[in-house]
């Protein structure tokens, strides 16, 4: 009588078994793609003199990242990610630039008006405005996060993901604040543990932006029409 017993437990463990495993291979199988999309966003923004370089190879993680969230991921060698990543940085190439250096000029902007406040005086005007580019600058680096995701999802030009970009923050502050949220856990983690830097870098929050905006969704799972490396 015990036997079948012993049988039936070892069946019932076996589906477990096989789940946990997959759950562990699924788990390395992320790992392994964050750690090589960091190492090809680090040497295409060297390609680019990090100037030119560093926005598109960002805006290719995030198209990368878009078709694994969407389930699409292509099975091949390390050659081919490669080579599709550098057919994404220079489809992106020009487009990614004008979005990022828009970003980067509006944080720049903030960040000067700031500094000169805080030199002309702390009082209560001075306080109001300080506290308005906080929330300004706050804002600018908000949009730094959404940017890339909706870029890879959508074909349009760099103004109007940006405005995307804003209408999903006040429009719809629940589903940006999962993404930010998300990011931001990352970050903390990354100050905690500074070895994961090095490992997962820039890749590692943009494609989890990604896969929180998609598999929450707030972006479509099929936009009317994607950009596509050229």
């Amino acid at each position: 009588m015990s036997a079948p017993a012993v049988g039936k437990r070892q069946d019932r463990s076996g589906p477990g078994t096989s789940r946990l495993l997959a759950v562990h291979l699924r788990i390395a199988d992320v790992l392994l793609r964050l750690v090589q999309l960091h190492a090809l966003w680090l040497g295409w923004t060297l390609r680019g003199g990090l100037v030119l370089g560093v926005f598109p190879a960002t805006a290719a993680v995030a198209a990368i990242a878009r078709r694994d969230a969407l389930g699409r991921t292509a099975e091949g060698s390390w050659g081919e990610l490669r080579r599709d990543f550098a057919r994404h940085w220079r489809g992106q190439f020009r487009h990614a630039n004008a979005l990022g250096w828009i970003l980067a000029a509006a944080g720049a902007l903030i960040l000067i008006e700031e500094r000169v406040m805080r030199a002309a005086g702390d009082g209560a005007i001075g306080v109001f405005v300080a506290g308005v580019l906080w929330m300004l600058g706050a804002g600018v680096a908000a949009l730094g996060v959404l940017v890339w995701p909706l870029a890879a999802h959508f074909d349009a030009r760099p103004l109007a993901v940006i405005r995307g970009a804003v209408v999903l923050l006040l429009g719809r502050p629940l589903a940006a604040l999962a993404p930010l949220g998300a990011a931001a856990a990352l970050a903390a983690a990354y100050y905690l543990v500074p070895g994961l830097i090095p490992a997962f870098g820039v890749a590692g929050p943009l494609w989890l932006v990604t896969a929180v905006l998609l598999r929450g969704g707030a972006l479509p799972a099929a936009p009317a029409a994607a950009p596509e490396p050229r």
